[in-house]
């Protein structure tokens, strides 16, 4: 019997990513190569994601008019950049040790394109503090974390941030002392059931159950058809992280 040698197959993909400068797009691209090879499970050489080109630099596709589907280019970057950041973290048994770097790489392009949206730091923190640890989960944390606790220095009254603040801090189970006098003191300038339910979940993350409990029913009480809150109730009724 004759064996059969399997043939190898080389196919090169060419992948344009578009923005304007400082948006990250090498960055993205020089990670794009690891995080296509582990989804895919591909063989990826020693020098994946360490090498990419630039094409006609020389030409700006980003002019005042150039938005693509509607959308402008940092606001695309940005939404491909969550995804393929939450690809690596999902599929970490896929990277091993490819996971790491590209995993960095793309959450602070995502950063850099929307340093104000903390929703997904919130869902992204936590699971990588499970994956690569609590220091590159600080680190990824202090990247939007900072610059808020900065912004109320000069601006103490912001309710709006100091609102985002403690509820960041609580939903990513980080500083939670910190978490508690900014939401206190919102909640009792402004009884609000948006701060009053930020301030239950950080009473909740320190443990203090009852008073998590009562905070939420405060809410229910102003806004009997808030889903969140009747939410907020049963999971904290049920102990539920």
């Amino acid at each position: 019997m004759h064996r059969v040698r399997a043939r190898k197959i080389e196919l090169t993909l060419q992948v344009a990513v578009i923005g304007i400068d400082g948006s990250g797009k090498s960055t993205l691209a020089a990670s794009l190569a690891a995080v296509l090879a582990g989804e895919y499970g591909l063989v990826a050489g020693s020098a994946v994601a360490d090498e990419f080109w630039v094409r006609a630099p020389d030409t700006d596709l980003c002019g005042p008019r150039f938005h693509p589907h509607g959308y402008a280019i940092a606001a695309r970057l940005e939404r491909v950049s969550r995804k393929f950041c939450r690809l690596v973290v999902d599929n970490l048994r896929r990277y091993t040790n490819l996971a790491l770097r590209p995993a960095d790489n793309l959450f602070r392009v995502a950063f850099r394109c929307k340093p104000h949206d903390i929703d997904m730091p919130i869902v992204i923190v936590p699971v990588a503090e499970s994956v690569f640890g609590k220091e590159l989960a600080d680190q990824w944390f202090d990247l939007f974390y900072q610059p808020m606790l900065k912004h109320l220095d000069e601006f103490p009254d912001d309710t709006l941030i100091g609102n985002n603040t403690a509820w960041f801090a609580a939903s990513c189970n980080r500083h939670l002392v910190k978490a508690q006098s900014l939401a206190s003191k919102i909640a009792l300038s402004s009884p609000d059931p948006t701060y009053l339910d930020t301030l239950a979940e950080v009473e909740y993350r320190l443990g203090n159950i009852a008073r998590a409990i009562e905070l939420s029913e405060r809410c229910l009480q102003i806004e009997p058809k808030g889903k969140q809150h009747r939410d907020q109730l049963k999971r904290f009724r049920a102990g539920k992280p």
